[in-house]
């Protein structure tokens, strides 16, 4: 795969450019200097001298009509675009969003001035072309410091941004030190550019700029500043002078009425480091690599030299064509339809003028020899005098009269301007037939309303063409390149924002209720429908506080009040109001006496449930002292049953030494004695037992009965 090398890359972009420069510096600048001409009254000339220079500003009156109501639509307060949410968790991020690209459009680069400078460009030069990039900026600021400790140095060098330049030690105090320091603070920011007419360069045969496989913005640099971009200094010694720019006919024109250099408006260069280039930066789609994919590519070069290149995904041009042409870029001239206009105007009104001059100034017949001295009539001295010899010596020559048409053709051809250019009076406010008091507001506004069509569908073409556009580009780069946190201000509340975490596609809106007075309807409306749904208590309770403010926020909004917090709290954030002390009071009473009630009852019922407790405890200690009681009789029956048992062993022990001594006795002569029978005498002693139990009435192995 061969890569093209940049002698190919140059061969290739020449022919693309010069197609779009043959075009641009012939037809079009040739119909831009003439406009130009015409908008700065230079044209059409006298045709004789000493006639009346008398110039019509059709072409300026159409321009700046036009170009007036453009601006006061999309102004700052407007609020015309927003950005869409996707899903009810991104709401807050899409008016964040919108709230930020505002802020870049209008306060970072003076959208106003920027949308004033491209509808001009847009009605006098077919195409007004905007250049929408990131621009990158590190603005290095040196500070000094004295009499600083080592620490206190070390803290200042602490930060990334802050780089020592240089360092001086005390010589009393080898601990103190001063010096200076530079700090680089990031100013990096969307840059928005309006292109002059003659700067942008585009093949004449496209459709849409976005079918262009070749776009061109040719500008002049000086050796610093194009050093001060980072390039090579090698690069930039091999760069040739040469500027076309500096004679372009349509930049003279626009520079003459300001400038005494009729022969070049380029900028003058004082020193070598002041040499200024003719520098172009094309964007085209090429196959660098022979692959057979071409890819967009941005190429900075100056004749033979290549600056820079590198791949890009978009080219950063927007424009705006105020009178498109299908299947065409380039649409009609808007100023260029009204040149024949203010040509019949001029000469009209010429005529007219001098016409006035010669009726009271005409020329005279002399009788030869009537005059003493000629010199008293070429004088023409107020109350002079002119000696005659005789009296009909001197006699005006007759003049036609003024043609009396005259004045319904400048009618007429004021008419037809309003047809043209759709800038009418009516919409001026300067028909005073229209607007009088016999007609109703509502009638006025009709016909203001009806008045305006072009007008508006110009505005919409700049909504749809340029302005939804940029503020979907202002957004891409801030996503793309803002790396800090930021601080809006949304609704009248400072609100941190992170751009580089919104997500990465964004739908835009735009409002499109233009023209004279119906902002006011619609603030209109909006009252009628709030007072409609106050006054039907079918749905009071779907009409409620929150609603209410949203109503009038958008009432708000829509006349131009950016901060409704000045006007309305939201009910979210304030408090309920207070309650009437009377109704207060009464209240309190109420609760008191319910209190009261509840503490009765309360206490009515613990009196019942300790009752009930000390009854159960009652039982429950009867029960246990029965138990005890059952308990301690068995118990002492156990006790006499060990007793008697005891009893028992020790008599059966005690007959068994009887036994054992016996035995060991000696025999002794045996005399009848009464037989022992201990068996017996324990049956008789059991039966004793049993005997003294059923006089008592207990049982020694049946429990008490339980009471």
């Amino acid at each position: 795969m061969t890569k093209l090398t940049d002698s190919e890359i140059l061969s290739l972009l020449s022919s693309g450019v010069k197609a779009g420069v043959r075009f641009s510096d012939t037809k079009l600048s040739r119909e831009r200097q003439r406009v130009l001409d015409y908008y700065h009254g230079k044209l059409p000339a006298p045709s004789h001298a000493g006639n009346s220079k008398y110039v019509s500003t059709d072409v300026y009156e159409a321009v700046e009509s036009m170009k007036s109501t453009l601006l006061e639509t999309f102004s700052a307060s407007s609020g015309i675009v927003s950005f869409g949410a996707h899903g009810a968790e991104d709401v807050e991020l899409a008016k964040q969003a919108t709230a930020y690209c505002q802020h870049v459009v209008f306060e970072q680069n003076k959208g106003t001035e920027l949308f004033s400078d491209i509808i001009h460009d847009g009605l006098t030069a077919r195409v007004g072309v905007a250049k929408v990039h990131w621009d990158k900026c590190v603005e290095e600021i040196e500070e000094t410091f004295e009499d600083q400790t080592q620490d206190e140095v070390a803290a200042l060098l602490e930060d990334d941004e802050v780089k020592l330049t240089s360092l001086a030690v005390d010589h009393d105090d080898p601990n103190l030190a001063s010096g200076t320091l530079t700090r680089s603070e990031d100013k990096s920011q969307v840059r928005i550019t309006i292109l002059p007419p003659e700067e942008f360069i585009v093949d004449p045969n496209i459709k849409c700029i976005e079918e262009a496989t070749i776009l061109t913005h040719r500008t002049e640099k000086n050796r610093t500043e194009l050093l001060k971009e980072g390039y090579k200094k090698s690069l930039v010694r091999q760069l040739s002078t040469s500027n076309t720019l500096e004679t372009d006919r349509e930049r003279i024109s626009r520079m003459e009425p300001f400038s005494s250099d009729t022969f070049g408006t380029g900028r003058q260069a004082l020193q070598d480091a002041t040499d200024v280039f003719e520098i172009m930066e094309t964007y085209a789609y090429l196959d660098m690599g022979d692959s057979g994919n071409a890819s967009y590519w941005r190429i900075v070069h100056c004749g033979s030299v290549i600056l820079e290149k590198e791949q890009v995904d978009r080219h950063p041009f927007k424009t705006f064509v105020p009178l498109a042409t299908p299947h065409t870029f380039y649409g009609n001239n808007f100023a260029a339809r009204v040149i024949p206009t203010q040509n019949s105007k001029t000469v009209l009104t010429r005529s007219i003028l001098d016409h006035a001059v010669v009726a009271n100034n005409p020329r005279y017949g002399i009788v030869k020899g009537a005059l003493t001295n000629p010199r008293e009539l070429l004088d023409n001295r107020i109350g002079g005098l002119v000696n005659v010899t005789r009296p009909d010596g001197i006699f005006a020559l007759p003049q036609a009269p003024l043609n009396p048409f005259v004045f319904q053709t400048i009618a007429m051809l004021d008419d037809h301007k309003e047809q043209v250019t759709g800038v009418s009076k009516l919409s001026q406010g300067l028909n005073k037939d229209a607007v009088s008091s016999q007609n109703s507001e509502g009638l006025v506004e009709q016909l203001v309303s009806a008045a305006m069509q072009r007008q508006k569908t110009c505005a919409r073409s700049f909504a749809v063409q340029f302005l939804g556009p940029l503020f979907l580009e202002v957004y891409r780069l801030v996503i793309e390149n803002e790396a800090k946190d930021k601080i809006i201000e949304i609704n009248g509340s400072f609100t941190p924002c992170t751009p580089s975490a919104w997500r990465r596609q964004r739908s835009v809106t735009i409002d499109l209720r233009l023209g004279y007075g119906e902002k006011d309807r619609l603030a209109t409306e909006y009252i009628q429908i709030g007072q409609v749904l106050a006054a039907d208590p079918a749905i009071a309770h779907l009409y409620g506080p929150e609603q209410r403010y949203n109503l009038y926020k958008k009432v708000l909004e829509t006349k131009g009040h950016k901060n409704v917090s000045e006007f309305l709290a939201d009910p979210k954030q304030v408090q309920p109001p207070g309650m009437d002390p009377m109704v207060k009071a009464e209240l309190d009473i109420k609760v008191q006496e319910v209190a009261i009630n509840e503490r009765k009852q309360s206490t009515a019922e613990k009196k019942v449930s300790d009752h009930a407790a000390i009854e159960q405890m009652n039982a429950d200690l009867k029960t246990r002292i029965t138990m005890l009681e059952y308990a301690l009789k068995v118990s002492a029956e156990e006790r006499k049953d060990a007793e008697v048992t005891n009893r028992i062993e020790v008599s059966q022990d005690e007959l068994e030494l009887a036994r054992i001594a016996e035995a060991k006795a000696p025999q002794r002569t045996q005399r009848p004695t009464r037989s022992y029978r201990p068996t017996a005498n324990i049956r008789d002693y059991n039966h004793r037992l049993r005997t003294r139990d059923r006089a008592t009435g207990v049982g020694c192995c049946q429990p008490p009965s339980t009471p």
